[in-house]
């Protein structure tokens, strides 16, 4: 996060998120829902949801992200603690809070997030994998590729810290937040994902037309995909 004062031109705002399930197919399923309602369930908790600019913005955003973090993990682990065959399931958290003309940005995991404008993609969390760590040592990407799928940070039952990387963006008329799981991203590139997004449709045609790309490249893994249009 940027330690400048984020400016609110109005009192709305919006938090747009993927999980992404791992540990098998029941197990996967549970750990990406348990994500995703925990978050709406802790939000519905709090006194304001709506995180408003003060001095202390960063430390506001920063502990706040914890909590959510936090209570993620736990609500993991009971679901483990009561039925033992879940133990061991796992799940990516990527998610964009936006007001006003900004965007917080955070992750965990291998889901991505993007800021769309006038040129390429821009990925703003990194991935959280083995193989983005090889190759920012100086390996290629086809000799990582074996290893792009192996989390090195993710929620899980062990109860370990939780360390999500946060980022803040200014947002412009017509950027685009894009949040999807590595089922889009394995299997269409980046510059097809761009050139479908810059088409002038609707954002539910859009998304459409992406996990239908997916699909076609061989469609492999689960693909959610949210999409969202300043």
């Amino acid at each position: 996060l940027t330690a400048d004062l984020i400016n609110v031109s109005r009192q709305q705002a919006w938090l747009l998120a993927v999980a992404d399930g791992q540990g098998g197919h029941v197990s996967g399923e549970v750990a990406g829902a348990t994500a995703i309602s925990t978050i709406l369930n802790f939000a519905n908790n709090l006194s304001s949801w709506m995180m408003r600019p003060t001095e202390g913005l960063r430390e506001d955003f920063q502990e706040r992200v914890d909590l959510y973090a936090s209570a993620i993990q736990k609500d993991l682990q009971e679901k483990a603690r009561i039925n033992p065959q879940l133990a061991g399931m796992a799940t990516t958290v990527t998610a964009a809070y936006l007001f006003g003309t900004n965007a917080v940005l955070v992750n965990h995991g291998d889901s991505r997030s993007y800021q769309i404008r006038s040129g390429p993609l821009h990925q703003l969390p990194r991935d959280h994998t083995l193989g983005r760590d090889l190759q920012e040592t100086g390996l290629s990407a086809e000799a990582v590729r074996p290893y792009r799928n192996i989390l090195t940070r993710c929620f899980n039952t062990g109860g370990e810290d939780v360390d999500m990387d946060v980022f803040h963006l200014d947002l412009q008329q017509g950027d685009h937040i894009l949040l999807c799981s590595d089922g889009l991203t394995d299997m269409v590139s980046d510059e097809q994902i761009l050139t479908l997004i810059s088409r002038d449709a609707t954002v539910k045609l859009t998304t459409e037309r992406l996990a239908h790309a997916a699909m076609e490249a061989g469609g492999r893994d689960n693909i959610t995909i949210v999409l969202g249009r300043f």
